[in-house]
Parts: C-alpha cells; sequence; structure tokens
C-alpha cells in the first residue's frame, strides 16, 4: 500500500486518457462511491481522463458494493471525507469481493489525508487527493510505472520481460543512432513481442511517419513523450490470445517511456555524428569523414570492379585574398567555392574540404563495372573543367568590380586501381598531382604521371 503527497497544479489533468484500456468483455471500468461532495466533480475528472473507459457512480456504499456483485470493475474508487467506522468495513468488504485482481484506491480531499490514512489498512491498495493529479491516479490505478534513469539509460526492463522480448529489446538498442525507420520498425516488433499483440503501429508527430501494420481501432493506446514534449504514440490491436489487463497498459507504459528515450538519443547520435563529419565552415565533409567514406567505395570497387578517381582541388594565391580582404571575406569564398563544387558533381559524389583552402572530390559510378583497360573517368575531367570556368566567371562580391574572373584553382587527379588501391596512397598520389599543377602555372587539372592528357596505366601493387 502507499500513499501520494498533495499534488501540484498539473496539465494533465482533465486531459483525454494516457491508455485506454479494453477488454473482450467490455471497456475498463472504474466505480465510484459513495456520495461525497466532490462525487460529481470526481466521476467528470476520471471520465475525461479515461474516454474510452466506463466511470459509473454510486450514492451509497452498499449500492457501490452491490453494483460490484453484478459486475465486476478493474478499479474502485472510494471517497473519503472524514473519519467514518463504516468506510473500513466499505473497503474490507469490497475487497473480500474483488480479490486481489482490482484496483481499489481512496480519494480524499487533503484534510481527509489521516482519514484516508488509516482506512488504507482496511484492504486499499492506496490513495489520491482531490482535486486528481493525473499522473498520480495514472500510477495509482496501475497504468503506468514510474521510471528511473542514470545516465541516460533505463534503470529497469520491463516487469517480467521473457526472452523473447528481452532479444527484441536488444534489437531496438542495436538500431539506435542508425536509420530512424529501422529503430522505428524495431520498436514496434520489441512492444509486439511483450504485448503478445496481433499488430502493433508507432505513429510519430514528426513528418507524420508510421512504422508497423495499419492496427485500424485500437484496442490500446499510449503517447510516446519526453519532457520535451510530445513524439508520437503507439496503437496496439487485439491480443492474440485472451484479453490485455492492467499490467498490459502498464508493461505499455513502459515502451512509450523507452521508446521516447531512445527516439531522442538515436536523433542526438545522427546530429553528434553529422557535426563530427562535417566542416564546419563549408558545410560539406571533414577529412575524417572523406577517409572513412572513400574506404568503403573502395571496397565497394574491388568488389564490383569499377573505377574510383580522387581530386585534390587548392583555389591559387587564396592567402593574399585574407591578407587584403580579410578572413571574413576569405571564409564567404570557400563557402561559394564549396556550393560550386557540390552544384556540379552527382548526389552519390563525394565532396569534402580538407583543410584550409584545400578541398578534395571522389567520382565513381556505382553502376558500371570497370573495363580492362579504361582510365581516369572522361566525364571527371569534363566536370573539373566546368567547375573551373563557373569559379572563373563567378563575382564575388566583397571584391569590388574586379572580383569576376580572378579565383582561380588547380587541382590534381589520381585514380583507382591505377595510381592507388589505398585511401592514404591515392590521396598522397593526388596531392602530388596538384602540386605539379601548381608548379607548371596553376589554374589547371593535372593527371598522375600525364600533365599533359590522360593515357592507360599499369595497375599499382595491392589493387585489385
Amino acid at each position: 500500500m502507499s500513499g501520494f503527497g498533495s499534488p501540484t497544479p498539473d496539465s494533465d489533468r482533465g486531459r483525454a486518457a494516457t491508455t485506454a484500456l479494453r477488454s473482450s468483455g467490455g471497456c475498463f471500468r472504474i466505480v465510484v462511491f459513495p456520495a461525497v461532495s466532490f462525487l460529481s466533480e470526481l466521476r467528470a475528472d476520471l471520465s475525461r481522463r479515461y474516454p474510452s473507459g466506463e466511470v459509473e457512480a454510486q450514492d451509497t456504499m452498499l449500492a457501490g458494493i452491490a453494483s460490484l456483485g453484478r459486475r465486476p470493475a478493474d478499479a474502485i474508487v472510494i471517497g473519503v471525507e472524514a473519519a467514518h467506522p463504516r468506510l473500513a468495513e466499505a473497503v474490507s468488504a469490497t475487497r473480500r469481493l474483488t480479490g486481489p485482481r482490482a484496483r481499489i484506491l481512496l480519494c480524499c480531499a487533503p484534510e481527509a489525508e489521516p482519514a484516508a490514512r488509516r482506512i488504507l489498512r482496511a484492504g486499499a491498495d492506496g490513495y489520491v487527493l482531490h482535486p486528481l493529479c493525473g499522473t498520480q491516479i495514472d500510477a495509482a490505478l496501475g497504468l503506468s510505472t514510474p521510471l528511473t534513469w542514470e545516465q541516460g539509460r533505463l534503470t529497469r526492463v520491463p516487469p517480467g520481460a521473457s526472452s523473447a522480448e528481452l532479444e527484441a529489446l536488444g534489437r531496438a538498442l542495436a538500431r539506435v543512432g542508425g536509420p530512424p525507420q529501422l529503430l522505428l520498425e524495431a520498436l514496434v516488433a520489441a512492444v509486439r513481442t511483450a504485448l503478445r499483440a496481433e499488430s502493433v503501429a508507432l505513429v510519430t508527430l514528426r513528418r507524420h511517419v508510421v512504422s508497423g501494420p495499419d492496427v485500424g481501432t485500437p484496442v490500446l493506446v499510449c503517447p510516446v513523450a519526453d519532457d520535451a514534449g510530445s513524439l508520437g504514440e503507439l496503437r496496439v490491436g487485439p491480443k492474440m490470445r485472451g484479453a490485455y489487463r492492467p499490467d498490459d497498459a502498464e508493461r505499455l507504459q513502459v515502451y512509450a517511456a523507452l521508446s521516447a528515450h531512445l527516439l531522442r538519443a538515436s536523433r542526438r547520435q545522427r546530429r553528434w555524428r553529422r557535426l563530427a563529419q562535417t566542416d564546419a565552415l563549408c558545410g560539406v565533409m571533414n577529412r575524417r569523414a572523406l577517409e572513412s567514406r572513400l574506404e568503403r567505395v573502395l571496397d565497394e570497387a574491388r568488389d564490383r570492379r569499377m573505377p574510383v578517381t580522387v581530386v585534390c582541388l587548392d583555389l591559387d594565391d587564396f592567402k593574399s585574398y585574407n591578407d587584403v580582404f580579410g578572413h571574413d571575406v576569405g571564409d564567404d569564398i570557400l563557402r561559394r567555392t564549396a556550393q560550386l563544387i557540390r552544384a556540379g558533381c552527382r548526389e552519390h559524389d563525394l565532396v569534402a574540404r580538407l583543410g584550409g583552402d584545400e578541398f578534395a572530390v571522389v567520382f565513381f559510378d556505382p553502376t558500371g563495372p570497370r573495363v580492362a583497360g579504361s582510365r581516369h573517368p572522361e566525364s571527371a575531367i569534363r566536370v573539373l573543367d566546368r567547375f573551373r570556368e563557373a569559379l572563373n566567371r563567378e563575382s564575388f562580391a566583397p571584391l569590388g568590380i574586379s572580383g569576376r574572373g580572378r579565383l582561380t584553382i588547380s587541382g590534381g587527379l589520381a585514380s583507382f586501381p591505377w595510381d592507388g588501391g589505398e585511401v592514404a596512397s591515392l590521396l598522397h598520389c593526388a596531392d602530388q598531382a596538384l602540386l605539379e599543377a601548381k608548379r607548371l602555372g596553376k589554374n589547371r587539372i593535372v593527371l598522375v604521371g600525364d600533365p599533359d592528357g590522360f593515357a592507360p596505366r599499369a595497375a599499382a601493387p595491392g589493387a585489385t
């Protein structure tokens, strides 16, 4: 038995139910008695909070107990205004009639709290204060479970979890930080396993994403929300066998809280990953992200025998612009340069800022096999030429009327597998070709070992 302290103002009061519970014999049933001064208000509060349930009010203790004899209830709320010897008898008789399956709660005004505490010993499960606090009445009725979080983790798993449920929960945890749809699907599978439900859907407010089959008219509904606000709701269809009980609603509350936490954590992880892999100034990949992605591209290239072209680009005489116009103007030039490079590439090509005024582009074609004797992709050369022309035409307002045509760029191009078989060797070869372009007078693209054009070359050692 447990009591709940004086409630604080709660926005949940009078709100629609957080959980609607129905059974095969009807909806979740609450019986309220006797005729205390706040009986009508108490019934109205409960009806608003549990709109899918049935709330019945009886004026006298005898009428209330008789109603329970005719038809069982899932919860009984007994009003307490002052110490009354027959109230304890009524609680005891109600407990004998219902057995342990029903929740018996006392509801009292703050001034009657001492009397409610004394009556608890007669067999009540707890008491709540009137006016009702939504979260307290949920917990008292067994429709929610207080959760304890430590360092961002749930300190306990849902009560009585089976091995299948734990396995499904583990799959959901493994999806945190990955594609959002995969996490949603794993959470739905875990809830379906936990409740042995025929169907479960998780509907998120963000972009109205729905994961799971169409539930139709749900039997259980629970919001997915945390301190930051609502994220959506879990909708549960009929149970595979039998009917849902209050402990199923409790389990759903646990999963709703866990789902909210995992969705927020996953969103934060994806954001942190983007920040860690993105150049803060230009909004393209940074060097670390490029090397990681290029490693995966080369693995695929070896398996599918496709060419990969790596280009290192560097703005000519960029330091002079910083010295004359200042670093703010220099930053604007770098941002605009990154935009021009990105605009000339295909969606799957990789664009990164390596540092300073140096950029890198990785061209590859995931749909085409490598042809024996093929050379540096001519398409990459054409893209780079168009980019150099676009940069030359670009008018950078901070540079004044002479800004158009002042900026030029040099580049070095290396290709897998001919110039290198690994990330480091390809980037090194492209960088050496870039230095050669600078030495030859800038404003040009140089191919590894072939500054005047491109021709077939033998595969580098270690390349396949």
